[in-house]
């Protein structure tokens, strides 16, 4: 997310390390959401087999731990020079990683459902 990196560094004036640290968060959170994206068409947003798959929501809440892990677990932060983005940069990552998704939701309500075949 070119975008992130860019408000980070010329609009909210963070450093190097923090705004790339954003980028990688921005884009990283966005792939997951992107998962809820996968549903069929035809199904809601609270009822349907990605929801409903608890293997999907655990493997996510796994990324979700490394990727914190990559920003706050000593050692292995500093191999990864990744920085905390701060409440601001968290704000920040947080709200643009959810564009692709806030998207992909407003294609899915306009999408038909399958015809049925007979």
């Amino acid at each position: 997310m070119l975008v992130a990196l860019a408000l980070a560094i010329y609009q909210f004036g963070f450093e190097q390390e923090q705004a790339v640290t954003i980028s990688f968060l921005t884009l990283a959170f966005g792939k997951l959401w992107f998962v809820y994206n996968l549903r069929g068409a035809g199904t809601t947003f609270l009822s349907n087999d990605i929801l409903e798959n608890r293997y999907v929501a655990g493997s996510i809440l796994l990324c979700i731990v490394l990727l914190l892990a990559a920003v706050y677990l000593p050692g292995l932060s500093d191999v990864l020079n990744t920085r905390d983005p701060g409440q601001s940069g968290w704000l920040l990552l947080l709200g643009m990683s959810l564009i692709p998704f806030v998207i992909g939701q407003v294609i899915r309500m306009f999408q038909r459902t399958p015809e049925a075949t007979t």
